[in-house]
């Protein structure tokens, strides 16, 4: 039995849950996450190259930067440098949880076709997660299975539902499980399926409905959970389709991510705002997220203050700022931003 089957297993869970670490390694699990997403892939936007217009973004540099850094590329995006003096800053700030979108950028054992030229190692992977552990910040992998999100996925995002599609998903969830050492959540994405996101980006369009959806969103969550953690996904669904739906199918395990970027908190009939009230209202386990993307810098502390006294503190288990920018010295100043915001938040 290998390291991942015994995690696995209950008497695994159980050595896991018990020890501060494993391997020697610092295992930090904060009671209440300050979370940042970032992202090492960068591929699951825009498959044809498209000039993305950026609401309220007028700085022609910033512009074409952002236009650029969503079109699909062969290569990883990613300054090492920048993120070194980020990562500091996410620690020096409060941050203490990193969520970290994998997409094309890691040589995955079972599948290394996926890898972009530059992608990283198992190795180097590893070593990043034990620099951040002792930093204080807890990492925990994305891998969004979307289909409006996965052209990381390569020639296999043309592949959704097929047999050889749940193989490829089963083996990526192992092989990042196991790189990760069993984190405590894992988030699958799984925001944002609809033709209308993928008119303009992709060359072939595929939503998946009804019980199709379901399925593979079940398949997903039971490969999560058979290595040991908790899936995690934007609430999407529930903004879009009746509660008794999504509380009929959707596993209380799984945590809950609705996104309020526009500071539509002040607007309680908005679509946004919803889908927060009615986690609170459901008692799923819920970290609501907001971000610096647009010109409203007040929003994450918004959402904050908006969200007090909503939720059972028990299934409030934190905030996370997703600035959805490539890490780059043009977008340094506003990752800095983001790691201010979200302090300021916690202290509004």
């Amino acid at each position: 039995m290998n390291r991942r089957e015994f995690l696995a297993t209950a008497a695994g869970a159980a050595a896991f849950s018990g020890c501060s670490s494993l391997l020697g390694a610092p295992r930090p699990e904060p009671k209440f996450v300050w979370s940042e997403l970032i992202h090492l892939g960068m591929n699951e936007w825009h498959e044809i190259p498209q000039q993305q217009k950026w609401p309220n973004l007028t700085d022609p540099v910033l512009m074409k930067a952002v236009a650029d850094e969503y079109n699909a590329a062969d290569h990883v995006r990613f300054d090492e440098a920048v993120w070194a003096r980020v990562s500091k800053k996410f620690a020096d700030t409060g941050v203490n949880q990193v969520v970290i979108d994998l997409g094309e950028a890691v040589q995955y054992p079972s599948h290394p076709e996926i890898a972009v030229k530059g992608a990283w190692s198992p190795d180097k992977l590893r070593a990043e997660l034990r620099r951040l552990r002792a930093m204080g910040i807890e990492p925990i992998p994305k891998l969004n299975f979307s289909a409006t999100h996965d052209i990381w996925l390569g020639m296999y995002h043309r592949m959704v539902s097929t047999k050889k599609y749940y193989q490829v998903v089963a083996d990526l969830i192992a092989d990042v499980s196991e790189i990760f050492e069993s984190p405590r959540f894992f988030h699958l994405g799984l925001d944002e399926e609809t033709a209308a996101f993928q008119l303009k980006g992709q060359s072939v369009i595929v939503v998946r409905q009804g019980e199709l959806w379901w399925h593979d969103v079940l398949f997903y969550i039971r490969e999560v959970e058979k290595h040991g953690s908790r899936a995690w996904v934007w609430s999407d669904y529930l903004r879009h389709h009746p509660r008794e739906d999504f509380v009929k199918r959707m596993p209380k395990s799984v945590v809950q991510s609705p996104w309020c970027y526009c500071n539509e908190t002040r607007s309680p009939e908005k679509v946004q705002t919803k889908a927060v009230v009615a986690l609170a209202e459901l008692g799923y386990d819920t970290v609501p997220c907001s971000s610096n993307c647009y010109s409203y810098k007040d929003a994450m502390s918004t959402l904050v203050q908006f969200c007090r006294g909503k939720f059972d503190p028990q299934h409030l288990l934190g905030f996370q700022m997703a600035p959805w920018l490539e890490m780059n010295t043009t977008f340094e100043p506003r990752w800095g931003e983001s790691a201010d915001l979200l302090a300021a938040a916690r202290k509004a």
